[in-house]
């Protein structure tokens, strides 16, 4: 019997050939903006169950705490301590970040984003390691739907970067107003800490906000805003995000099952409490959930800095803040290493040292591949399984094949399972040497490959690990 394709004319639905084909275009949401898009591609379209609705409003219409940084510190505290335990969110006023270092960075978000493609695309990455890149939507490949923003991102770890890596249209001011934030999260760390009942310089002594990473979004005037969001539902993984918006609106926390619009004010920094910090407070501080509508009017520009411990030079374990604890308070979070899923990885970059891989992956994504110098998802296909050609089978083909660098991102919204079937010969019982095929080789293609047994080849790559540096080389003519 035919299809409804074949009756109708119409091409499946393609998702994946869709996701590819915006990504390659490395212009994001404002491409499709310049090109005058009138209708959201269906990759962006949300469940309605998503989506904003009436009932969704506060019948109170309650608004999130504002505070006075210039009031008594014991007011300060106390208005603090109550935020952090009911809402999870507060703004504040009278900071000491001057207001033209707040307006320029909004100015300077707005420069990079609204540059020609050409120059924005100089930066579009999907690399884990690239510590300055732009993008739409971090989680393209893996989301349900993807959300009409594009980001510019920058991480900045207790080493100096080198300047010269930051955009030149806005390199100054990231550069001015990274050391302002440094400066109020030293102010809001001895705050937190004394709101905890703790001494001030507590949680500054654990390191648990040393770094930051800087997400300097673009939410541009969207077609149909109603059928989209700017920002999904979430909360934020890091101990603390310290959110500069401008004047569009379109942030809503989750507040007693309602969503309450967080309000533009003017010199006003929005915090919210992470998860990380919900984690060691022992419930104590909330992290809750908060989204980003789609805009109706115009663009809006956010900076969002998520303040947490190095993910290089780190390895505490973070739990329930013992002082906190007691006979009638057990812990109730177990300690964890704290780099966030935008930190760490599930696997770190590697070539596999088998003949060849098969692997079977669940729908959760994670997975990429190194391709021309980018890294490039290998989205899940239903009932398909993934190959990929090891080290060995490059060597025994002279390179004709090729064995690529892959990794595994950490997973954001579930846990992600994989069954590989590596395909090398026996360790133990095979003794044979292995070098580049004879028929594969000519006068113009001499080996490029020493011969070697299995069982050596697994030796030397054991011993390097998966540091992202082959072992293959070790073995070139």
């Amino acid at each position: 019997m035919a299809t409804t394709t074949a009756i109708t004319g119409e091409s499946p639905y393609d998702r994946a050939k869709e996701l590819k084909a915006f990504d390659d275009t490395k212009s994001g949401v404002k491409g499709l903006v310049d090109h005058g898009t009138p209708d959201l591609p269906k990759f962006f379209l949300h469940p309605q169950e998503d989506l904003p609705k009436p009932s969704d409003a506060s019948p109170g219409r309650p608004e999130v705490p504002v505070v006075d940084l210039d009031a008594s510190r014991a007011v300060i505290v106390e208005e603090i301590r109550r935020a952090s335990e009911e809402w999870g969110f507060f703004q504040v006023v009278n900071h000491g970040v001057p207001l033209e270092v707040m307006e320029e960075m909004v100015r300077g978000t707005g420069r990079f984003h609204e540059q020609d493609n050409e120059a924005r695309a100089a930066f579009y990455s999907r690399d884990f390691m690239r510590p300055v890149k732009f993008s739409s939507n971090f989680d393209l490949y893996q989301a349900k739907a993807a959300n009409w923003r594009d980001t510019l991102s920058c991480f900045f770890d207790v080493d100096p970067m080198d300047p010269k890596e930051l955009p030149q249209v806005c390199r100054e001011i990231m550069l001015e107003y990274r050391k302002h934030m440094m400066s109020l999260t030293d102010t809001l760390s001895e705050i937190l800490s004394e709101a905890l009942g703790l001494e001030s310089g507590y949680l500054k002594r654990i390191n648990c906000m040393n770094t930051q990473f800087f997400s300097y979004h673009y939410y541009p005037q969207c077609p149909e805003p109603d059928r989209t969001l700017g920002a999904t539902k979430h909360s934020d993984p890091a101990f603390l995000t310290i959110v500069l918006q401008d004047d569009q609106g379109g942030l809503q926390v989750r507040y007693k099952d309602y969503w309450v619009d967080v309000k533009p004010i003017q010199g006003a920094f929005v915090v919210n409490i992470g998860d990380l910090l919900q984690l060691i407070t022992n419930g104590k501080f909330k992290s809750v959930e908060h989204r980003v509508l789609a805009s109706h009017g115009g663009t809006r520009l956010s900076v969002a800095c998520f303040l947490n411990p190095s993910m290089y030079t780190d390895e505490r374990v973070y739990g329930p803040i013992k002082e906190l604890l007691s006979e009638g308070e057990p812990p109730r979070y177990k300690g964890v290493r704290c780099p966030e899923p935008d930190q760490t990885l599930g696997a770190t970059k590697h070539l596999d040292p088998a003949f060849l891989t098969i692997i079977l992956q669940d729908d959760q994504g994670g997975l990429q591949v190194r391709y021309k110098d980018y890294w490039v998802d290998v989205s899940p296909i239903r009932r398909a399984f993934v190959v990929n050609i090891g080290d060995l089978l490059q060597l025994i083909t002279n390179g004709k094949f090729k064995s690529v660098e892959h990794w595994v991102l950490a997973s954001h919204g579930g846990t992600r399972l994989s069954v590989a079937c590596f395909l090398p010969l026996s360790m133990y019982t095979d003794e044979r040497v292995h070098g580049p095929i004879e028929e594969l080789l000519s006068e113009g293609e001499p080996p490029r490959y020493k011969s070697v047994r299995m069982r050596e080849y697994m030796q030397h790559y054991n011993s390097k690990g998966l540091a992202g540096k082959g072992a293959l080389k070790d073995f070139q003519l």
